[in-house]
C-alpha cells in the first residue's frame, strides 16, 4: 500500500461530504499514504457515451480531465469514493466519473486499486441497501476491487460541518483497521487544469 485516490463527488468545498474527504485524507496521510484527491465537479469530465472503443485501443478516446484520475487510479492501492446523497442516489459528478471507468471493465489487465472505501453523506438518512450503496458495491465488484467499508454520515441537515468531520474521522479510522505504512504520508490535491498543476503539499 502506498497511494490512495479520493474521488470527492461534492460540489461544495465547505460542505459535509468535503469534510468527510478531508478527514479521510488526513487519516490516510497519518498512516503513511500518499493521498490524491479529485473533485469531478471542478473538472472537465464528459459522460461515457458507451462507444467501447477503449476495448480495442486500451484508452479512452475522450481527451479531458479524466486522464488525471486514470493516472492516479492506476497507481493506487486504495480508492475512496465519496458522495452526498440525492434522491437516495449518488451525486451527478460522482456518477459521471464512475461511468468513465468503462475502460477498466473492458481492459482487465490495467492496474487498479485492490481496495475501496465508500463515504456516503445524507442530509436526512442514507438508506441501507439503497441505490447509492448498491451502485458503489456493483462498481467495486465490476472493477474487481474489494470494498472494505461503507462510512455513512446521516442527518447532516441538522448539525454543523465540524461535527461531520470529527464523526467521520473516527469511523474512517475504524473502517481502515490496521492499514498503515511506515513512511511519512503526503497529501496531493489534484483538480486538473482548472485548479492548476497538482503539487505536493503537507498533509
Amino acid at each position: 500500500m502506498g497511494v490512495a485516490t479520493i474521488i470527492c463527488g461534492s460540489g461544495d468545498p465547505k460542505g459535509h461530504t468535503s469534510a468527510m474527504c478531508r478527514a479521510a485524507a488526513e487519516e490516510l496521510a497519518s498512516r503513511g499514504f500518499s493521498v490524491r484527491m479529485f473533485y469531478p465537479s471542478d473538472m472537465s469530465i464528459a459522460d461515457c457515451d458507451g462507444c467501447d472503443s477503449c476495448a480495442s485501443s486500451g484508452a479512452c478516446k475522450v481527451a479531458d480531465d479524466m486522464r488525471f484520475v486514470y493516472g492516479s487510479f492506476g497507481e493506487s492501492d486504495l480508492l475512496v469514493i465519496a458522495s452526498p446523497i440525492f434522491f437516495d442516489g449518488l451525486s451527478s459528478p460522482t456518477v459521471r466519473a464512475l461511468g468513465r471507468f468503462q475502460l477498466y471493465w473492458n481492459r482487465r489487465e490495467l492496474a487498479r486499486p485492490k481496495e475501496c472505501l465508500a463515504l456516503l453523506c445524507g442530509g436526512r438518512e442514507v438508506q441501507d441497501g439503497g441505490p447509492a450503496q448498491k451502485v458503489v458495491e456493483r462498481f467495486c465488484r465490476s472493477m474487481g476491487i474489494g470494498l472494505i467499508g461503507m462510512v455513512k454520515i446521516e442527518g447532516t441537515d441538522g448539525h454543523p460541518v465540524e461535527e461531520t468531520y470529527s464523526d467521520s474521522k473516527t469511523r474512517i479510522a475504524r473502517a481502515l483497521g490496521d492499514r498503515t505504512l511506515r513512511t511519512s504520508g503526503r497529501s496531493l490535491l489534484c483538480g486538473g487544469p482548472r485548479r492548476g498543476s497538482p503539487t505536493d503539499s503537507p498533509p
